[in-house]
């Protein structure tokens, strides 16, 4: 009971104060649709550009599920501000890069998904990341 008072208290603060600084994670899951056989690698470059990995920190690196992302935040935006960018970023580079090519090799539109979400707390089991590719530069 005591963790979904604290959730809730935390969750109105933020409401109700919009001027707070932004020091925050976000996950994003991304699914293509129609690909090409290397879409995924490419675009793992176009997330990792604009610091969007395939880790997560913890007290080790640990990678996330195929097609999630995460980003740390940490700047002067108000956790409002820093949210609207954050999603402009992410739809601005989605759409670029399916625009570079349009239709896949067997002649069918490209597309996508996507849930962004911003990450306050929760439980997770991941692997540990063994793969240094995937780390933020």
């Amino acid at each position: 009971m005591q963790t979904l008072i604290y959730h809730y208290l935390y969750q109105n603060k933020h409401l109700i104060n919009q001027n707070l600084m932004a020091n925050s994670t976000y996950l994003l899951r991304l699914e293509l649709i129609n690909p090409d056989g290397n879409d995924y690698d490419l675009l793992h470059a176009e997330m990792a550009a604009i610091s969007f990995y395939r880790v997560i920190e913890s007290t080790h690196w640990l990678d996330l599920p195929t097609g999630s992302y995460a980003r740390s935040t940490s700047n002067t935006l108000t956790v409002t501000q820093d949210a609207n960018e954050t999603e402009n970023l992410v739809s601005k580079t989605i759409f670029e890069f399916i625009a570079q090519k349009p239709l896949n090799d067997n002649g069918l539109p490209k597309d996508y998904i996507y849930f962004l979400s911003k990450f306050e707390y929760g439980g997770y089991k991941l692997h540990y990341n063994t793969d240094p590719s995937k780390l933020p530069s």
